[in-house]
């Protein structure tokens, strides 16, 4: 292994930095955290098989606090990892659901399409069949009155009839007969003959007055075989136009139907939107969680990293880099400090009675606390809460180290 003068693997000083960094970082109990951080270099200052026992306590100390932070940022960022893949799956089945959303509200706006055109058909089916009962109804109100106009001209002659038994005007009688092309010489006797009583009346007042009655007579026939006649007819026309007035009423139904079903379509197209807006909205919020989750994760991961690199770098501090590895060979050779020539040729100073101290104990007082709650001596009273650490009272270094007194310069 490739080691500096200081005893330190070369090339560590940005690695010792990162350990320390975290270690200080950690939320342990007391001002732990801030200890190791400061004792960490001091522990470190010596080769491996030249380290105190204090030294190799600090650094198992460091060791499993390093790897029981770093299990917790691993278990953590599992963690947020299943968390994460929950929240996705949550995120794929409201996808799911706002995709059935808009598929029911296509579905929904083509229905409404549909009842569109279907209301569109009924309103110009009405218009038809309006044109048709209107043709229809005209042809039977014609016919109606052709009926009534017979019937009164019928009425009109039988009364004349009815009229030539009694004594009277015969003026009426006079102006029909003479419409109707009647015999003039009937007409001139006619007006003496109905200023008799039916009793007075002899023998050419009674020809002329049955000449008169057969003539209206056939003229009644007539009338009655043309009422007859228009009577079948008005039938058929009159039921042509209900029938028209049926289908048109039929049509009229059909399209308030028609616009009834459009309004519901058009009321579950309101529905199927705000469902589907409800989804959208749901996968938004999802998509803030899951986006929420996934820098989570990154943040967990960053940080099993940060502890995994902190640990690496701690063991490489402790045992120091291969030394067939030649790019570390390189690196330790640049990281050495070349003396100056100034340096070079200062005089060796003297030694002081500290230099036969072991380093460990220049250390800080921090370090000395630490080494205090670790070691058993019956001169060093224990710090209660340093000796109340687990990971102190676990440590195989703490176990197996002598007693060591204190030095004048610690104390």
């Amino acid at each position: 292994m490739v080691f500096s003068a200081t005893g330190r693997p070369t090339g560590g000083k940005a690695k010792l930095k990162v350990v320390q960094k975290l270690l200080t970082s950690l939320p342990l109990q007391g001002r732990l955290s801030e200890m190791l951080g400061a004792g960490l270099p001091h522990a470190l200052e010596e080769r491996p098989e030249d380290r105190h026992p204090m030294q190799k306590v600090v650094l198992t100390m460091a060791a499993e606090v390093l790897s029981s932070a770093l299990d917790e940022a691993q278990a953590a960022e599992a963690t947020c990892r299943a968390e994460l893949s929950s929240v996705e799956g949550e995120l794929d089945g409201h996808k799911a659901e706002a995709g059935l959303a808009s598929g029911t509200l296509a579905a929904a706006r083509a229905i409404v399409s549909e009842k569109k055109q279907a209301l569109g058909e009924c309103k110009q089916k009405v218009t038809r069949e309006e044109q048709e009962h209107k043709k229809a109804d005209a042809v039977d109100r014609a016919q109606a009155r052709v009926m009534a106009n017979i019937e009164k001209r019928r009425k009109q002659v039988a009364g004349l009839l009815a009229s030539v038994d009694h004594k009277g005007s015969s003026d009426a009688l006079e102006t029909f007969l003479e419409g109707a092309d009647a015999d003039p010489v009937l007409i001139a006797a006619l007006s003496a003959v109905m200023e008799k009583e039916s009793s007075q009346r002899i023998d050419f007042d009674l020809m002329v007055v049955s000449s008169v009655k057969e003539f209206l007579g056939e003229k009644v026939g007539a009338l009655d075989a043309e009422v007859e006649a228009h009577s079948a007819q008005q039938a058929d026309v009159h039921a042509e136009a209900i029938g028209a007035f049926a289908i048109m009423d039929l049509a009229r139904d059909r399209v308030g139907e028609a616009a009834t079903a459009l309004r519901e379509a058009e009321a579950a197209v309101t529905v199927a939107r705000s469902r589907l807006e409800e989804a959208n909205a749901t996968v938004q919020q999802q998509d803030t969680v899951v986006a929420k989750k996934r820098v989570a994760v990154t943040v967990a991961e960053e940080k099993a990293g940060r502890h995994q690199d902190a640990l690496q770098s701690l063991k490489f501090l402790e045992t120091g880099p291969e030394a067939d590895d030649p790019m570390e060979v390189e690196e330790a050779v640049a990281d050495e400090e070349a003396p100056t020539a100034q340096a070079a040729m200062d005089p060796v100073p003297a030694p002081t009675p500290q230099s036969s101290v072991s380093r460990i104990l220049q250390s800080p007082a921090v370090l000395f606390e630490t080494a205090r709650g670790l070691l058993s001596s019956p001169n060093v009273l224990p710090s209660p809460r340093l000796a109340a650490s687990p990971a102190v009272a676990a440590s195989p270094a703490v176990a197996a180290s002598p007693a060591v007194a204190p030095s004048p310069q610690a104390l």
